[in-house]
C-alpha cells in the first residue's frame, strides 16, 4: 500500500474505533473538514473523530503503520493550517470536550478543571463562569482548549496579565505519543500505559532530556496529541482589563509607557498595537470593526491631534482583585 493512501482500507480502523472515520467524499466529511481559517482548503484522505483516548491511540498506530501524515484539530483556529493538511489523516478532537470542575490537592488553589482538548473556551466559560472563577483562557470563545494550551496560552485579557501563560496553569495532562502510546504526564514523571492489558505501567522520572511536561506546554503540535488536561482554577472572579487611549507622539512617549509598565507590581500595562496605525486602513478590517476607528478618529479631531491615540490595556494584577480595576 502506498503512503499517499491510494489503496488504504479505512474500514480496518473503523471497526476498531468507537468514533467515526469519514473518508473524502463521504457524508459529513466536508462539514468536518472546514476550519475557522477559510484560507485552509487542504483535504485529508480521511477525518477520524475519536470518542476517547484509546481511539486516538488506535488512529495514530494506523497512520504510523501505513505511513500517513497526521494533522490534529481541536478548535480549528490554526493560522498556519496545521490542523488540516492535504492527504494523510486528520484527527478531529471535538468529541473530547469534557469540562468538569473539581476540588483537588493537586492544585495550589484547591480547584482545578478536567478539560478535553476539543472543547471551546466559550463552553468552558459557560460551565466555569468568570463571575466566580478566573483562569487564562482564549480571547475568542470559539478557540479550542487543546491548541490554545499547547501553543502557550496567550491573550491580552486580564487573566493572562495576572496569572501568566495558560500553559503555566496546566497541572497534568494525558497524551498519545507518535507511536500510539498513552502517557499520563505530570511535572516530575510520565506514566506509560502498556500496549497489552497483562503488562504493567512504566514510570519514567523526568530529567533534563526527557521532560515531556516541559515540552508539551508550548510545543504546539510537535510532541504529541493531548487528550485531557487538568487545569488550575482560581476561586476569585475574573479581573477585567481597562482600555485607555493615550497620545504617543514620540519614542520618548513609548519609553514612558514602558517605564510605567516595568515599574509597577500592581498593574499590568500592555500596548495594544492591534489598534494602531494602518491597521484600520485595510478594507477587510474596516468591514469587521466599525465602532472603534470612528471613536479614535473623533478623539483625534476633538483634540486637534495629527494622529490617532494608541490604546493600552491596564489590569489590576494583585491577587484578590476581581471584576473591576480599582482605579476606573
Amino acid at each position: 500500500m502506498s503512503a499517499d493512501g491510494s489503496s488504504l482500507d479505512f474500514s480496518l480502523l473503523r471497526r476498531e474505533m468507537l468514533g467515526e472515520v469519514l473518508e473524502a467524499g463521504s457524508e459529513r466529511y466536508e462539514w468536518r473538514r472546514v476550519v475557522i481559517n477559510k484560507a485552509c482548503r487542504n483535504r485529508p484522505l480521511a477525518i477520524v473523530v475519536p470518542k476517547n483516548t484509546e481511539d486516538v491511540s488506535k488512529s495514530v498506530r494506523f497512520a504510523a503503520k501505513f505511513g500517513l501524515q497526521i494533522s490534529v484539530r481541536s478548535g480549528g483556529h490554526s493560522y498556519t493550517c496545521t490542523s488540516v493538511r492535504d492527504g494523510g489523516m486528520q484527527i478531529d478532537l471535538r468529541m473530547l470536550n469534557k469540562v468538569k470542575l473539581v476540588s483537588t490537592a493537586q492544585s495550589p488553589t484547591g480547584l482545578a478543571a478536567y478539560l478535553g482538548p476539543g472543547s471551546t473556551w466559550g463552553r468552558v466559560l459557560r460551565i466555569i463562569p468568570p463571575e466566580f472563577y478566573s483562569y487564562p483562557h482564549g480571547q475568542c470563545k470559539s478557540v479550542g482548549v487543546g491548541g490554545y494550551l499547547l501553543g502557550g496560552g496567550v491573550n491580552w485579557l486580564g487573566t493572562f496579565n495576572k496569572y501568566g501563560y495558560g500553559a503555566e496553569s496546566v497541572l497534568r495532562l494525558q497524551m498519545v505519543t507518535a507511536n500510539g502510546s498513552i502517557v499520563d504526564v505530570e511535572p516530575s514523571r510520565s506514566t506509560l500505559y502498556p500496549a497489552y492489558g497483562h503488562e504493567g505501567k512504566t514510570v519514567i522520572r523526568h530529567q533534563g532530556g526527557n521532560d515531556l511536561f516541559y515540552a508539551m506546554r508550548g510545543a504546539g503540535a510537535s510532541f504529541g496529541i493531548a487528550t485531557e488536561f487538568l487545569y488550575k482554577i482560581n476561586p476569585t472572579p475574573e479581573t477585567l482589563p481597562a482600555a485607555v487611549m493615550v497620545w504617543a507622539d514620540s519614542s520618548e512617549d513609548l519609553q514612558r509607557i514602558r517605564r510605567a509598565a516595568q515599574g509597577s507590581n500592581r498593574y499590568s500595562i500592555l500596548l495594544v498595537t492591534e489598534f494602531v496605525g494602518s491597521f484600520w486602513n485595510n478594507p477587510q478590517t474596516q468591514a469587521i470593526y466599525k465602532v472603534l476607528p470612528a471613536v479614535l478618529y473623533g478623539v483625534k479631531v476633538l483634540h486637534w491631534m495629527p494622529q490617532d491615540p494608541v490604546v493600552i490595556s491596564v489590569t489590576d494584577i494583585r491577587l484578590g482583585q476581581s471584576l473591576r480595576n480599582t482605579w476606573c
